[in-house]
C-alpha cells in the first residue's frame, strides 16, 4: 500500500464546527409539520420508487452510449466498467483508480462480483446532526441509489452482490455508541432493504460480524490485541502536545507529521458524533462546539475541557482501528477479490456517492434527509439539523 492509502479518512465535520462558531442566533425545533403514514407511503416512498425506476434506465443507457463510443464491440465488463465510471454514482480520478488494470482484474472473475461498501456506521448522539436513531429520508434516499447501480450492474453482469458493511461496532471502541442503539439503525435500514424488496440487489452486513467470521476466533481477538497496543503507542508519542485548555496550539503541534495530520483531522472530525459521559442539553452541546477554540469557556468550563480529553481519547482509538483494519488488510480477508467502495477518496478504491450530487460531502448516517419541492417533484437534500433549524425550515413527522 501507498503512504496515504494507509491514511484514516473521516466524514468531515470541520465546516459544522465552523458553521456553529459563526451562529448569530441559536434555534431549536418547534417548527413541526405531520402527515400521515398512509400519505408518507403513497406519495413520497412511491414518487421515489418512481425516481429510482427512471435513474436505472437513464443512467444505463448513457452508459451503454458511452461504452459503444469506446469500443465497437462493447463486451458485459465494457459496459460494467463504464459504470463504474458514471459521475452520478462515481467521484473517481486517475490519480487513484487505473481501470483498465481494474478490467483485467474483473475479467478473471466474473462469475462472482462482491462490492464492499462500509458505511451506515449509525446515527451519531449528536443533537446538532440528526434527530433520533433510525434511518430517516436520508438513508432511504442513500438506499435507492445503491439499488439502482446494483440493477445496472446485474443488467451487464449477472452475479453482482452489493454488500453493505455497516461499521458502527467497528467505530464503538471510539465513539461509544451503545450496541442496542447500532443494531437499531442496521434493523431500520435492513426494513427498507425488505420493503423495497431489493435483497436480490443489497446485501446488510455487520461489519464486525463479517470480520469474525472472515479471519476466524484467534485472529480476531489477535486484532483486539493489537489495536490496543497501537492506541497506546499513538497515545505514547502525542499526548505530550495535547492541552484541553488550548486546542488550536495542541493541533498545531500534533500536526507535524502525516500521523499527527490524521489525528487533528479526526478530532474535529469527531468531534460532534461522540457519545460523551456526560450529556448535554441542546443549548448546552452547541455552546460546547462554539467554545471549541476558547481557553476559558464562559460556561461549563470543567465540563466542557472534560470533554474535550474525551474527543482526544475518541481520535486516538479511531485512527487506530482505521489504521490497524487497513494494515491487516481486513476488506481482502473478507473477500480476496472484492470491489471496495469508499466515502473518501483513496488509491484503488472507488468513491461511490451516496448522497444526492449537491450534497456529495454529506453522508445520511451523519445527518438528516431533506425535502424539496421543485416542479411538483420531490427532491432529497442531505445537511445537517442545526442548519435546517437555522433556516427555520419544518421538521416533518409521521
Amino acid at each position: 500500500m501507498r503512504n496515504n492509502q494507509n491514511m484514516v479518512q473521516i466524514s468531515n465535520s470541520h465546516r459544522l464546527i465552523q458553521y456553529i462558531e459563526n451562529l448569530n442566533e441559536i434555534y431549536s425545533t418547534k417548527n413541526n409539520q405531520y402527515i400521515s403514514i398512509d400519505y408518507f407511503f403513497s406519495k413520497i416512498i412511491q414518487e421515489l420508487l418512481m425516481d429510482y425506476n427512471r435513474i436505472v434506465n437513464t443512467r444505463q443507457d448513457i452508459v451503454i452510449k458511452k461504452a459503444k463510443q469506446k469500443t465497437k464491440k462493447p463486451a458485459p465488463i465494457d459496459f460494467f466498467i463504464e459504470l463504474l465510471c458514471d459521475p452520478y454514482f462515481f467521484r473517481n480520478t486517475k490519480k487513484y483508480i487505473d481501470y483498465k488494470v481494474l478490467k483485467k482484474q474483473l475479467e478473471t472473475n466474473l462469475d462472482f462480483i462482491e462490492i464492499l461498501f462500509p458505511i451506515f456506521s449509525r446515527k451519531p448522539i449528536s443533537p446538532i446532526k440528526n434527530c433520533g436513531y433510525y434511518a430517516d429520508i436520508a438513508e432511504i434516499y442513500s438506499i435507492l441509489k445503491m439499488a439502482s447501480f446494483s440493477k445496472i450492474a446485474n443488467n451487464f453482469i449477472d452475479k453482482v452482490t452489493f454488500s453493505i458493511l455497516a461499521d458502527g461496532k467497528k467505530y464503538n471502541r471510539a465513539c461509544k455508541t451503545p450496541d442496542v442503539i447500532i443494531e437499531k439503525y442496521q434493523k431500520s435500514i435492513q426494513f427498507w432493504i425488505d420493503y423495497f424488496k431489493f435483497n436480490h440487489l443489497i446485501r446488510l452486513d455487520d461489519y464486525e460480524a463479517r470480520t469474525h467470521s472472515s479471519i476466524g476466533d484467534e485472529c480476531y481477538l489477535y486484532r483486539e490485541e493489537i489495536f490496543v497496543k497501537k492506541y497506546k503507542e499513538i497515545s505514547s508519542i502525542f499526548d505530550i502536545f495535547f492541552d484541553p485548555i488550548d486546542i488550536t496550539n495542541s493541533m498545531k503541534h500534533i500536526n507535524a507529521n502525516t500521523l499527527g495530520n490524521q489525528l487533528r483531522y479526526t478530532f474535529y472530525s469527531i468531534l460532534s458524533s461522540i457519545n460523551y459521559s456526560k450529556k448535554l442539553d441542546y443549548l448546552t452541546y452547541i455552546h460546547y462546539i462554539a467554545s471549541l477554540h476558547d481557553k476559558s469557556p464562559k460556561q461549563h468550563k470543567e465540563q466542557f475541557l472534560e470533554m474535550r480529553k474525551e474527543a482526544w481519547e475518541a481520535a486516538k482509538k479511531y485512527v487506530a482501528i482505521s489504521l490497524l483494519d487497513r494494515e491487516l488488510n481486513i476488506i481482502k480477508a473478507i473477500n480476496p477479490n472484492a470491489i471496495k467502495f469508499t466515502i473518501h477518496a483513496k488509491p484503488n478504491e472507488l468513491r461511490f456517492i451516496d448522497s444526492p450530487l449537491n450534497s456529495f460531502n454529506l453522508t445520511a448516517q451523519h445527518c438528516v434527509g431533506g425535502i424539496n419541492i421543485e416542479s411538483n417533484k420531490i427532491k432529497i437534500n442531505f445537511d445537517y439539523r442545526i442548519c435546517r433549524e437555522h433556516r427555520k425550515e419544518k421538521a416533518v413527522c409521521i
